[in-house]
């Protein structure tokens, strides 16, 4: 079959029917209604040219879709992606406080290792004779607090510590030791509290993370949609 030229755009083409008269039908349409408006009104050139474009921009793409279902697809599109990026800055913020929290525990274990329970482990790795003079030897403790210069006379020997016939400082050594033992085991519960609010913390960072991910990922699907939306468009 022998080319034509298109009464349209002018370009050349091979027709499917013999009395075909335009090489595509977005052409057709666009001659048809050009001849149209010929016929029914006086209107220049430049006017037809300008309608025939806007007609252009009705015409059905692929069949089935036209320009304001893709306007319309990219709107919704977009609408979403400003759902999406909202959730994300409101989890970002989450996930800024609870990195927060878990500063603010690793700081309460800081303080409690190098604080109290610092303090109580020195005390209890000191001698039972020096634990006793120390803090259990009242006579001693009062005439150090008084100044007074012979406070030293008060201070208790070994021999004091482990005479037989007078148990009663060693008794009280080993009370004292136990009670210093109890406030360390108390203060390792409370780092040990704080050690599982980090995991528990971390867990939900992990959580929200993952979240992102996945919202991003569908972010990036919306942009692609967006985009093929736009292209169609300009292919119009």
């Amino acid at each position: 079959m022998n080319t034509k030229t298109c009464l349209n755009c002018s370009a050349s083409f091979t027709p499917k029917r013999s009395d075909a008269i335009c090489c595509s039908d977005k052409c057709r349409a666009a001659y048809n209604y050009q001849k149209k408006q010929r016929k029914n009104s006086k209107s220049n050139l430049p006017t037809i040219a300008e309608n025939a474009q806007n007609q252009e921009k009705e015409i059905v793409i692929k069949g089935d879709i036209d320009t304001t279902f893709l306007i319309s697809k990219a709107k919704e599109c977009e609408t979403k992606m400003e759902l999406i990026n909202s959730e994300i800055a409101q989890i970002e913020t989450l996930k800024t406080e609870y990195s927060a929290q878990i500063l603010k525990f690793q700081k309460e274990i800081l303080t409690i290792e190098t604080g109290d329970k610092a303090k109580l482990v020195k005390r209890h790795n000191l001698s039972d004779l020096a634990l006793y003079n120390n803090y259990l030897n009242s006579a001693y403790l009062t005439e150090k607090k008084k100044g007074n210069e012979f406070a030293h006379n008060r201070l208790k020997s070994e021999s004091d510590l482990t005479n037989a016939y007078s148990p009663n400082m060693r008794i009280s050594v080993e009370n004292y030791r136990s009670n210093i033992i109890s406030a360390i085991n108390k203060h390792d519960l409370e780092i040990t509290n704080f050690q599982q609010q980090i995991v528990t913390v971390k867990t939900n960072i992990d959580q929200y993370c993952a979240k992102i991910k996945e919202l991003q990922s569908q972010l990036r699907f919306y942009e692609a949609r967006v985009l093929k939306y736009e292209t169609l468009l300009l292919s119009v």
